[in-house]
């Protein structure tokens, strides 16, 4: 299986996880309040409470994988502007952005795209970056 190969059958996935999470409640809230249960039956506590760390899960893989899906609008080099904002492409960067920086795997020995925020980066200014939207 090639990676591409895999990235389409895990974004179809995807697909048949979010209507899942919707019908639940748990994409809205966190939690699981559109299924009804009996709450003195032991049986539907042990598996509300399964199936909640199971949407726990699905909820992560269905938000790593909606961000995959997104395509990259901006890539370039990260510049400090005239008024010491971040740009990129063009395009401003605020704390809360999320951004991919290039950087070298040096335990592997190969270049990746790291997931992150503006925030939690002090040494943006000259570094290769992306943006997904």
């Amino acid at each position: 299986m090639t990676i591409n190969a895999l990235k389409k059958t895990l974004l179809e996935l995807n697909q048949m996880i979010a209507p899942i999470l919707q019908e639940s409640g748990y994409l809205d809230t966190a939690d699981l309040l559109s299924v009804k249960r009996n709450t003195v039956n032991p049986d539907d506590n042990s598996l509300y409470d399964e199936f909640f760390g199971l949407l726990t899960h699905l909820g992560y893989v269905y938000s790593v994988l909606s961000y995959i899906e997104k395509p990259v609008t901006h890539e370039g080099i990260i510049q400090l502007s005239r008024g010491e904002k971040y740009e990129l492409d063009g395009v401003e960067l605020v704390d809360e952005d999320v951004i991919e920086i290039l950087e070298m795997d040096h335990y592997i020995k190969m270049n990746r795209w790291v997931t992150t925020t503006v925030r939690n980066n002090q040494d943006l200014p000259g570094r290769m970056a992306r943006i997904r939207k």
